[in-house]
């Protein structure tokens, strides 16, 4: 889900803090929950910041060149394995984030006729 813009962020809590608004019609103005309004209250007593929250976890493995790379060898040979496929990427990513790319990228695991894979219409 995209994050609310600083300034929408800015603009509610200010709204709230200085009581123009309730945290309801905050919330409502900003399409957000009620919960969200305290929240972005509570991060900015906390920091001072208006700016959201950096997302947890670890950035995607799959580059824009590691997945044209990978569009080019299923063009080649469309019936690699997913193992094959990590061991031509240079082995930097793992065959479940190949196969979750393969689906993003409109591919299947169901073989057509010449046995190669299809991708979806």
């Amino acid at each position: 889900m995209q994050s609310k813009s600083k300034e929408i962020r800015e603009l509610a809590i200010n709204a709230v803090m200085s009581k123009s608004l309730t945290p309801q019609k905050a919330a409502e103005v900003a399409g957000v929950s009620v919960p969200t309004i305290y929240s972005w209250i509570a991060i900015y007593k906390k920091t001072g910041s208006y700016e959201a929250r950096h997302p947890k976890g670890n950035p995607p493995k799959f580059t824009a060149e590691l997945e044209e790379k990978l569009r080019e060898l299923i063009e080649k040979k469309n019936d690699l394995t997913l193992k094959e496929l990590v061991e031509l990427l240079g082995n930097v990513v793992q065959k479940t984030a190949i196969s979750r790319q393969l689906i993003k990228m409109g591919y299947s695991y169901k073989k057509n006729s010449k046995g190669g894979r299809t991708k979806s219409s």
